[in-house]
């Protein structure tokens, strides 16, 4: 977590943390307070 942090300093409002991995394409990633899909379906 550290890297990404620093990384993405102060471009990211919190990053959910879990585990990674076993996904064949990307996971969707979408603005929770405008609900738009930045990558997806």
């Amino acid at each position: 977590m550290l890297k990404l942090n620093l990384y993405f300093y102060g471009q990211l409002d919190y990053v959910l943390p879990g585990p990674l991995g076993g996904l064949t394409s990307p996971t969707p990633i979408k603005n929770l307070k405008t609900g738009e899909m930045i990558r997806g379906s």
